[in-house]
């Protein structure tokens, strides 16, 4: 397992997505690594690709994760909807669990000006953890595998350990008595009871709302 080197020091690794795919990383205990080809960014998958090609792979897998603290961008780009999770993980402990596999990698990605980016050429090594500079506001942080098998195959599935998650937030514009019961119905799951899932403050934070008075 190779790893990139990073000069930030982030406590949490966060990933925003839907409360269905939470559901299942939950029950499944497993993290799921998705073919990048369908990605909106199509920047990013076709360097991947070309990745691919190079290193003379069957596929390659990616997901991606935030070393940012909590912003509105994140929720409403990546989880925009009503049924929006941030699964908070604490990245030391993330990190440790990947398995110590030459199929994996992960790193910070580096964002580059396009008129750079051919100064990249004998650099491979480099082309999974590359994006444009107008995408450096997200901060990711990259997590792929390798694989070397061709196949029908649309994803890679890595042993979750739920001791690396910190905190699940819910949605901002998910009603608070909803919340409360996808709360309750997540610390249901097997072995999820002291899980500690809230629904985020970002638009509606009492502290806030009385720092000032009138």
């Amino acid at each position: 397992m190779e790893i990139t080197k990073t000069t930030r020091e982030a406590v949490y690794l966060r990933r925003y997505t839907e409360l269905p795919q939470l559901i299942e990383m939950l029950k499944s205990r497993t993290i799921t690594l998705n073919d990048p080809k369908n990605w909106d960014d199509q920047n990013d998958a076709v360097l991947l690709e070309k990745y691919r090609q190079k290193r003379e792979l069957g596929k390659i897998f990616a997901l991606c994760f935030t070393e940012a603290a909590e912003t509105y961008h994140h929720w409403k780009i990546y989880g925009g909807s009503v049924s929006g999770v941030c699964i908070e993980f604490v990245k030391a402990r993330f990190l440790a669990s990947i398995p110590k596999n030459e199929g994996f990698r992960h790193g910070p990605v580096k964002y580059v000006r396009v008129d750079a980016l051919s100064s990249y050429q004998n650099s491979v090594s480099k082309w999974p953890f590359l994006k444009r500079l107008p995408f450096s506001g997200e901060k990711e942080y990259r997590l792929i595998f390798k694989d070397r098998e061709h196949g029908e195959h649309t994803a890679h599935q890595m042993n979750l350990d739920l001791k690396t998650i910190n905190h699940i937030y819910l949605s901002p514009w998910m009603h608070k008595n909803t919340a409360d019961a996808v709360a309750e119905m997540i610390r249901y799951l097997p072995q999820c009871c002291d899980l500690n899932v809230t629904k985020t403050t970002l638009v509606s934070n009492r502290q806030w709302s009385k720092a000032l008075k009138v």
